[in-house]
């Protein structure tokens, strides 16, 4: 079954490059470095939900800035791992 008019009778799905998983995660980075822009402005609110547990973790060890510590973290933690898979090979 072909998803589109001119697609080749032998056609499979490629995976990702390392490359297109480091814009991913360059763009997954830069995210959480504004979450973390966003909750030093104080314009956040009180979490709920799942992740409630990891927020009153870093809240309770950092005080009122435990989100912008929380959100910096996972923030330079993916922007690390999208340089990396930048420069690496095709």
């Amino acid at each position: 079954m072909k998803l589109w008019r001119g697609q080749p009778d032998n056609w499979k799905p490629q995976p990702f490059t390392k490359r297109e998983m480091g814009n991913v995660w360059l763009a997954i980075g830069a995210m959480f470095l504004y979450f973390a822009f966003d909750a030093y402005l104080g314009h956040g609110t009180e979490p709920t939900g799942r992740w409630r547990w990891l927020h009153t973790i870093f809240r309770s060890q950092f005080g009122e800035s435990g989100d912008v510590v929380l959100f910096s973290i996972i923030g330079t933690a993916s922007l690390v791992a999208g340089a990396i898979g930048y420069a690496g090979k095709k």
